[in-house]
Order: C-alpha cells, then structure tokens, then sequence
C-alpha cells in the first residue's frame, strides 16, 4: 500500500460548498490525507494523448476527420463537455437512454442500447470533418464494445479515410460520489448503501456503463439504474482489461484540468483554439434547489470512511492517468 494521494482527500471547499456541503465535512476529509489505501502506482503502457510523433491511440497518423466519441460518465464535467462539443461538431449525437435512469429491478431492466447501436451506426457514415457523439446511460461499455461496436464503427470510417476518437473525462473518486449524491437527492437513510453500490463507479461504468447480461446469449444484455438508491444492473469488477482498453483513448481528461482536455481535443481536431471557451454546467445548485433548498451535511465520518476504504480500483486508475496526464505538462 501507499500512502492516499493528495488528490484523493485534499478536496477543495467550492466542490463542497457548491453542493451544500459545510466546510467542517471538508476538514474532516482532508484530515485523513495519510490514510493508507491499495492504490498501486505502475504505469500501465501506453499514452493518454498525442505521442511525440503527433499521432493519437486509436487513429492513424494524419487523420483529419472522423468522430470524437466522448464516453460521458455521470458527474465528471460531461455536461460541460456535451455543452462544448455540441457547439463545434460539424454533426453532433448525444445518445442517452432516459427510460433506464429510474428501473427498479433486474426485471425492469430494458435493452435501449439496441436503438443506440443503431442510430450510431448511422450517424458513422458520411463523414466530414470531425463529428463529435456521446455515449451516456444505456449503452454496454467496454467490455463488450471492444470487439464489437468499437471495431465496426472504426471501419466504416476507415474506409471514408476517417477514424474514431476515444474520449472520456475522469473525477477525482470521492468527489465524483459526494457530487453524485446531491445531484440525485439520495435520501440521508440511504446514504450509505448508495456510496457503496456505486463504488468504483470511474472503472464500472467505463467496463459495463449500467448493463449486464441476464442469460446466455451475449447479445443479451440489459441497462437500468435507479438514479436515487442503490438498484444498478452495473456489475462488480471482474475484467481486467480496463486500462489495455483506456490505452487506446484518444485523449482522457480530468475534471479538475478541463481546459487541458479541451486543448487536447482542439488539436486532435483542428478545431479553432479560439473555441475553448467553456460554459460550465450548475447542476449542483439546481438539484439542491430541487431538493427544497436541502444545505445540511448528512454525511458521517463512517460515510467519508467508506467511500475511501472502497474506490480503491478508482483511486488506482484515477492516480495512474492522473500522474501520466501531468508529466504532459497538464497541471
């Protein structure tokens, strides 16, 4: 073990405050910066952004048009991103399945994500310059789109002399769980089976977003969570192939460095740089507006406890990117 990093407890008080939070919970949480976590160091190969030959993972060298596909995962500034990238994509699609946001059983549990295939499988052809698409909510991760829907859409852009340009945004894990928590109103009696029904939420959701398969066929999967408790079809971590899938994105960002994401994403492109403008989302205060103005902190130190004792593969993949991110010169 190592000791937590920094970034992992030394959360700033705007996060909180703009969430409602006191600043006595933010003390509290940064008081235990020494505490000692399974957060493994060792670079995974590869890179997370352009290479010193000027190409991209994932893209042939000199590519100059194609489809940023932006792997937005909740509460990671993905508003903010699908904000910006809506603005300066020749063609724009945001896939997103509402009705999986609220299911409340494995039976519930729908299969939207066929829909989605298809509508991005469309949105692939005709390509001119760069488009941009988002994959939300409802749509099987990585562990099943990296021999299906990944490689078939990188070919039929290929064959327009195109490609296909992974992109996400990561969060530092706590305060991606805290971030969650206030945006979905999870009740105080809760709390605590949500912080551990979405732990190691950055890597879950990036291997299986919020579907499983329910039988045999491995075109049998289903998508739905409920927003507000702990139900998610969102399997357990049982792949390890995460990071050899991560090392052919694109340009993988930070929540806290979005700018430098932004930048990274202009030269991919070509985008003018004069486009980095960012309008940021204010989510936070509006879901605690909708809560009836709730400003009370309810979360307990066993609560900050948990959520530390159990992001330990997030606070991994999160330190990983982060320190090969900043040795860009991200800072």
């Amino acid at each position: 073990t190592t000791e937590l990093p920094q970034h992992a407890t030394g959360m700033r008080v705007a996060v909180f405050g703009q969430a409602g939070m006191c600043v006595s919970a933010w003390l509290l949480l940064a008081s235990w910066a020494s505490c000692s976590v399974g957060v493994v160091e060792t670079l995974s190969p590869g890179s997370t952004s352009k290479n010193a030959g000027g190409s991209y993972p994932g893209l042939k060298p000199g590519t100059t048009c194609g489809v940023v596909l932006f792997f937005h995962i909740n509460k990671c500034a993905g508003g903010t991103v699908v904000k910006w990238l809506e603005a300066r994509a020749a063609r724009f699609s945001n896939e997103f399945s509402h009705s999986s946001t609220w299911v409340g059983s494995r039976e519930m549990a729908n299969q939207e994500w066929i829909e989605i295939e298809k509508n991005l499988t469309r949105f692939m052809h005709d390509t001119t310059g760069w488009n941009a698409a988002v994959l939300h909510h409802g749509y099987p991760g990585l562990a099943w789109m990296h021999n299906t829907s990944i490689p078939r859409w990188q070919r039929i852009l290929e064959r327009q002399g195109c490609g296909l340009a992974l992109v996400t945004v990561l969060r530092d894990p706590i305060e991606r769980t805290v971030s969650n928590i206030f945006f979905n109103s999870v009740e105080p009696d809760t709390v605590g089976d949500f912080i551990l029904s979405r732990r190691n939420w950055l890597s879950r959701y990036l291997l299986y977003n919020i579907c499983d398969r329910v039988g045999d066929d491995p075109r049998d999967l289903r998508c739905g969570y409920n927003k507000s408790n702990s139900f998610t079809m969102t399997p357990d971590l049982h792949d390890g192939r995460l990071y050899k899938w991560l090392d052919r994105f694109a340009v993988i960002g930070f929540s806290d460095r979005l700018e430098s994401f932004l930048s990274d994403v202009t030269a991919l492109t070509g985008w003018k740089s004069s486009d980095l403008d960012i309008q940021p989302n204010r989510v936070h205060q509006s879901a605690v507006s909708a809560a009836g103005g709730q400003t009370a902190p309810f979360f307990s130190e066993a609560h900050l406890r948990t959520m530390v004792a159990v992001n330990k593969a997030d606070f991994e993949l999160y330190h990983t990117y982060s320190v090969r991110d900043r040795a860009r010169g991200n800072l």
